[in-house]
């Protein structure tokens, strides 16, 4: 049996994806690191091999990473970090606080930096501040990244690229730039559909992006077949995958949007799964936020109450 090390598995799956290494180590390292690291010639920082990796659409394989014990804290804290935000918990300064501990590469800074932005619009809503911020963020990997062109023109991109870009689209829509923020948020969800992408690397930006896209839609009647689609898309690689954080916010996008176009029937029994899920388990005010409203435009019985 053939036996691989990290660079070379790296290698393996580059070429076989026929990717450039020069787009796989853009705004990383130079393509003479990129080569050394893929010919077992240089052990590099597990941040620096862990990007390569993501810009390539694969999950790295931690299990033959070299790393030290301070990299491994490192590692262990972002986990930490990522998992409190996706679960809709920001209060994450004594994780960010022992992370900036020491000297911290290029990469760990980005990641910093846009955590620490994180951290501070949801704790104090800072939302024009956070569009030029998170554009700062992204400049660390892409430094030729113009907000106006939307979109990066280089080829790969990571998955802390896609999720900052994710945040961007999040911010021109909430701050009144709908139209820049829907178009970002469109490209990003054509991107996650690249071939080299793996779909567990995929599904990690992709169920984010898919909410997006469907709470924006409600707008547009034109776009209510289409968000209906993405709302089963959400579902199954959330179920599939084991995505049960955004599952019930998609499932709720179902019936609402099943209500929308006419089925309020059906619509009626989604809704009430998925409001009765994100209650108990994620979001003890959403029933009551979200009741009076869809009792108004569907004229449903929803009482606050069932759901306390």
């Amino acid at each position: 049996m053939q036996v691989y090390k990290i660079g070379a598995l790296l290698r393996r799956a580059r070429t076989e994806k026929k990717l450039s290494i020069t787009d796989m180590c853009e705004g990383i390292c130079s393509k003479q690191m990129a080569n050394l690291i893929e010919t077992e010639q240089r052990i590099s920082h597990w941040k620096m091999i862990d990007t390569l990796f993501s810009r390539i659409g694969e999950k790295t394989p931690f299990r033959i990473m070299a790393m030290t014990k301070e990299d491994a804290e490192k590692y262990i804290l972002e986990t930490k970090i990522r998992e409190r935000i996706s679960s809709g918990n920001a209060e994450i300064k004594e994780f960010l606080d022992e992370y900036r501990i020491g000297k911290m590469t290029k990469l760990e800074e980005q990641f910093f930096k846009f955590y620490s932005i994180v951290y501070e619009n949801r704790n104090f809503d800072k939302n024009d501040w956070a569009v030029t911020e998170f554009t700062e963020a992204l400049k660390f990997t892409i430094p030729n990244y113009d907000i106006k062109e939307s979109f990066p023109k280089q080829t790969l991109l990571s998955n802390m690229e896609l999720v900052i870009l994710n945040n961007i689209a999040r911010q021109q829509y909430n701050c009144g730039e709908k139209k820049a923020g829907f178009s970002l948020m469109k490209k990003l969800y054509e991107y996650t559909k690249s071939y080299w992408i793996s779909v567990q690397e995929n599904v990690k930006t992709q169920v984010m992006i898919l909410f997006n896209l469907e709470d924006w839609s409600d707008e547009e009647p034109v776009l209510w077949n289409s968000a209906l689609k993405m709302t089963e898309e959400g579902i199954e690689l959330c179920l599939k995958y084991n995505k049960l954080t955004y599952f019930p916010y998609h499932l709720f996008a179902k019936g609402y949007y099943l209500a929308k176009l006419g089925d309020k029937e059906q619509g009626k029994k989604v809704l009430q799964d998925s409001l009765m899920m994100i209650t108990k388990m994620f979001d003890p005010n959403f029933a009551k936020n979200n009741i009076p409203n869809l009792n108004k435009n569907f004229n449903f019985d929803f009482a606050i109450t069932y759901f306390s």
